[in-house]
């Protein structure tokens, strides 16, 4: 759904008396991705010395089940080293999209290569300055990426059974989100945002439905998020703030209009969660609570760095993991900001996106991965 939410599991917010159990805890190679979990298996990517590596392992133990590798290696001063997405699991298949740009989809079973593709051939493009970081859209047979390309080499669409081309359409050059799927009105739209604004596209054929202009000097590396079935927020960083607009639709026309933008909420590349009317997230470093009605702050606190969030619906719960490496519970509340438990995970830089299965914890670095066994309600 890529909306930050987490539903069918009720955990306990008292990690005093019961706190979560660590069942295991491995070395991983360098890169942002998140992981993908299919029954007992996590897939993610890893930089492994002058190779990029798509890796599977057992969710109950962490073991690795197999790797495939592809020579490259994309380095940048303040990014670091290593892929930026994380893996689509599909149909028994698993796409990946690495840094400089191959994508690749693999055998899920034992990691073999299907088929490969070079963005930067296909696209006319070098890598751009944080490489490549759209993770594939698989929808009715297509695989869909930025790679932001000029012309109408912004969104490329392969098909998914042979990587053969299918459509491309124009977008922003300056994206590091990654496409996907909404519904308005019964109908099946492609949402990208671009350092331009967001794109709404017709996902089987790539044509362009409508574009909201609302450019960024910098770019766009969030997804947008669903509010009321018909308004869509757009989260930006650096400095421009989140707006949230209200979508309409004529004769097949889609329109849209302004309904709030606020400078309360300003994400650069980490998450934001919708929640029971208000909007949970970073503004900058640090964490926030917005009004959905009107884009007023209603609380900020908790200076967690370059983060990430993840929203525990059934449980009125936030799990925030800090740029350290802490895993912060924290109370899903309008009226005040409730630290209700801080865990010491991990070491080092921590950009990558926690992911909670059942009860189960799955959370990585640039160095090292930890599974915990969250306490049920």
């Amino acid at each position: 759904m890529q909306d930050g939410i987490q539903h069918g599991t009720s955990i306990s917010p008292d990690w005093k008396s019961n706190p979560p159990k660590e069942l295991w805890r491995i070395r991983i190679g360098p890169a942002w991705s998140s992981f993908a979990v299919a029954g007992n298996y996590l897939v993610t990517q890893e930089q492994r010395e002058k190779t990029e590596a798509v890796v599977c392992y057992e969710a109950e133990t962490g073991k690795q089940v197999w790797e495939q590798l592809i020579e490259s290696r994309f380095f940048e001063a303040l990014g670091g080293l290593g892929p930026r997405a994380t893996p689509t699991i599909s149909n028994g298949s698993i796409y990946a999209m690495g840094a400089e740009g191959w994508l690749l989809k693999l055998n899920a079973t034992n990691g073999e290569v299907v088929w490969k593709v070079d963005l930067r051939k296909v696209a006319d493009r070098e890598p751009p300055m944080w490489g490549f970081s759209s993770s594939p859209l698989v929808d009715s047979g297509l695989v869909s990426i930025h790679a932001g390309g000029k012309g109408d080499k912004g969104i490329l669409a392969f098909d998914a059974e042979t990587g053969e081309l299918r459509w491309s359409a124009p977008a922003g050059e300056q994206s590091y989100s990654s496409p996907q799927m909404i519904t308005f009105q019964d109908q099946r739209i492609m949402v990208l945002l671009s350092n331009e604004g967001a794109h709404f596209l017709d996902p089987s054929t790539g044509r362009s439905l409508f574009n909201y202009d609302w450019p960024h000097q910098g770019y766009r590396a969030l997804q947008a998020q669903v509010v009321d079935a018909n308004k869509l927020l757009i989260p930006t960083g650096m400095g421009t703030g989140t707006r949230l607009i209200e979508l309409a639709s004529s004769a097949g026309n889609l329109t849209a209009k302004e309904v709030w933008t606020s400078r309360n909420m300003k994400p650069d590349f980490n998450d934001l969660v919708v929640h029971q009317g208000y909007l949970y997230g970073f503004d900058n470093a640090i964490f926030a609570c917005v009004d959905l009605k009107d884009g007023r702050q209603t609380w900020k606190g908790g200076r967690y760095g370059k983060g990430q969030v993840l929203l525990l619906a059934d449980s009125d719960l936030l799990i925030v993991l800090s740029e350290k490496g802490e895993i912060v519970l924290l109370k899903a509340s309008p009226d005040s900001m409730e630290e209700l438990a801080k865990i010491a995970a991990m070491d080092g830089k921590t950009w990558n996106h926690p992911v909670v299965v059942g009860e189960r914890l799955y959370v990585r670095n640039a160095e090292e991965a930890v599974c915990y066994q969250l306490p049920l309600r």
